[in-house]
């Protein structure tokens, strides 16, 4: 469409709106008005469905009971945005900026195209930015709202069933009687979230952060959720403190860590220095392990279903034949390791990250480092490895089947 033509239209509609003569509902149907500005603009009551709206500038624009069904918002600016009672159903955010905006009452359900065959399209808001938005009694069956920032969002009475949160980050939000029926939460977080009077029947909560969340008005009839994490006692907190001293004292003092086969499943390691330290066999299920120091350390055959390693030291890692599915590597540096020279050299040996046959079924790499990693024969089936640097792989052999790899580099 022309832009003279656009402005025309859009003037005609900003009367309407204004209860001015001459107002015309505007009609931007099945319309590329991509890269437009359309900033403050108060344009509620607009009929768009299946118009495309890329990589434009909807900054505190009103668009309130508007028709957007099976429309594009990819890449567009919406912070602000008033969506509050839109039909948005099938509609796609992907990659949108979305902060502050109102969805209150908006219809983000599945939206189905009847043409020659019934398409169903879900509303895709994946990797959207959307901390402090409004999703209060919104409808968002089936929705993907998967690795989106939804810190302190508001869900407050939304029906979400089946919703894709995983990787989302919802610190703070409120979820207050949201019904989550079927939602998937893996690598999600929900620490400090509210989910008084929430609906998580069937819910599979592993491997989510859930820090300072209270479940006791919650339904979580045939809910997953994992046990509650410990601090390392006895012979194990022993250890791991001689090996802290005898990292410090450069192996003067303490003793190294020799873990390996050991039961550290569900523990808190958080931050603590596993430099050399061996740990092939070890159970890490479900061990928390934020940034953790853990370049060349041997990790083969570790269980570490469900383990948080977000922001983790990983260079130079051996985690092959390792189990890592469901597990949280978020920010994870899996970035070869660069060992300190040998006497009468100049330059140190070059370590790449080995995980060759180990299985990230469901794991959360969202912007990991994996670059010149060894991922022969990996598992990464249904992980996501958005924005993953994985240039220089050796990727013979790995799987991806149903991965989410929007914005990898390889």
């Amino acid at each position: 469409m022309k832009s003279e033509e656009l402005t025309q239209i859009l003037k005609a509609h900003l009367l309407l709106t204004h209860n001015k003569k001459g107002g015309i509902r505007a009609d931007l149907s099945t319309t590329d008005v991509s890269g437009n500005n359309f900033s403050g603009l108060k344009l509620c009551g607009l009929r768009a469905p299946s118009a495309v709206f890329d990589r434009c500038i909807l900054v505190k624009t009103d668009l309130e009971e508007g028709d957007f069904f099976d429309s594009s918002f990819a890449h567009t600016d919406c912070r602000g945005a008033n969506f509050r009672q839109a039909d948005l159903r099938g509609t796609r955010f992907h990659g949108a900026k979305l902060a502050g905006a109102i969805f209150d009452g908006a219809d983000l359900r599945s939206g189905r195209i009847i043409r020659d065959d019934a398409i169903s399209n879900q509303a895709d808001l994946s990797s959207a930015e959307l901390e402090n938005a409004d999703f209060g009694n919104a409808r968002l069956d089936h929705a993907d709202l998967s690795e989106s920032i939804l810190k302190k969002a508001n869900f407050a009475g939304a029906t979400m069933t089946s919703v894709d949160l995983s990787g989302a980050d919802l610190s703070g939000a409120n979820l207050s009687n949201a019904k989550l029926k079927g939602a998937i939460l893996n690598g999600a977080n929900l620490k400090g979230a509210n989910l008084k009077g929430a609906t998580l029947t069937g819910v599979d909560m592993r491997g989510v952060d859930m820090d300072g969340v209270d479940f006791h008005q919650a339904n979580i009839t045939d809910a997953k959720i994992d046990p509650p994490i410990s601090s390392p006692k006895g012979d194990i907190a022993d250890v791991l403190e001689q090996h802290q001293t005898w990292l410090s004292s450069n192996g003067k003092q303490g003793k190294r860590a020799t873990l390996a086969g050991a039961d550290l499943s569900r523990l808190d390691l958080s931050k603590l220095d596993f430099s050399a330290a061996e740990l092939a066999g070890a159970k890490l299920a479900g061990a928390r392990l934020r940034g953790c120091l853990l370049a060349n350390c041997d990790l083969s055959n570790t269980d570490l279903t469900g383990a948080d390693l977000s922001e983790a030291d990983l260079r130079g890692v051996k985690l092959v034949n390792a189990t890592v599915s469901r597990a949280n590597l978020r920010k994870a540096d899996l970035s070869p390791l660069i060992l300190k020279p040998r006497k009468g050299s100049t330059e140190g040996e070059i370590l790449p990250s080995d995980v060759s046959g180990a299985d990230f079924t469901g794991a959360a790499l969202t912007d990991a480092k994996l670059p010149r990693a060894i991922l022969k024969g990996a598992v990464f089936d249904n992980a996501s490895l958005v924005r993953a640097d994985m240039e220089g792989c050796d990727l013979h052999d790995a799987r991806f089947d149903g991965a989410n790899l929007a914005g990898a580099a390889n």
